[in-house]
This record gives C-alpha cells, structure tokens and sequence, in this order.
C-alpha cells in the first residue's frame, strides 16, 4: 500500500497523468484513477496527506463501513414463540402474518424486519 503515497505524489505533485502514473509504478489504470478520485474527494493537502503514516492514509482512503450482518445486529428478532402461539388462535381471533409484522414494527420502531425478512425467521 505504499504505492497509493507514491500514486498521490506522482499525480497531485509532480503533475503526471493517470496513464504516466499507472505506467510509472505498474499499476492499473483504473486502480490509479481509483485512487486519485478518492483523494480528491478527502480535499486534503497533499503535503499534509503524504507526511501520514501509511495506516492512517489508508484508513482515509478506505473508510470502514458496516457489512450487512452487523447492521442487521441492530435489528430486533421476532419472538418465535409468540408468532406461533398467536398464529394457532387466528380461526378465532382473525390474526394474519402481516398483522403480526405490524405489531412487531410497532414495537420495535429502531430496528425491525421487512415484512419478507419477517416471513424468514
């Protein structure tokens, strides 16, 4: 990764164009153009940017985002239990499913199933 420093000085520095750059180090086009984009959008000084160390620069540059399983940690599973019990009364009480997801959204309004994530669990 300490291409990416040498990637941001041969183009924001000395001027070289992406294709002099990718040329330059031996790496793709599309990684340097990749790179440069995502500089520009930091609006940070060059100087000040190459003076980091090669962890914080990437951190910049690759920000860490949450995967998918970690936001639906945030989500509140249904209690399967109750789902079912309340489902055996519905010829008497007239509950559907998407009856019992409207309760449960109702309930848990932070963090809830979609009504087909719901159907799932």
């Amino acid at each position: 990764m300490e291409k990416i420093a040498e990637i941001i000085r041969l183009h924001f520095k000395l001027d070289l164009s992406v294709r002099q750059t990718s040329s330059a180090l031996n790496v793709s086009r599309s990684s340097v153009g990749d790179y440069c984009q995502k500089f520009k959008y930091l609006n940070l000084d060059v100087d000040d940017f190459l003076k980091l160390s090669i962890e914080k620069q990437e951190e910049l540059l690759f920000p860490k985002t949450p995967n998918i399983s970690q936001l639906d940690n945030k989500k509140v599973l249904p209690d399967c239990n109750y789902l079912h019990n309340e489902l055996k009364k519905r010829k008497k009480t007239g509950i559907t499913l998407a009856l019992l997801h409207e309760e449960y959204k109702d309930s848990n309004p932070n963090g809830y199933y979609s009504y087909t994530q719901f159907r799932e669990h």
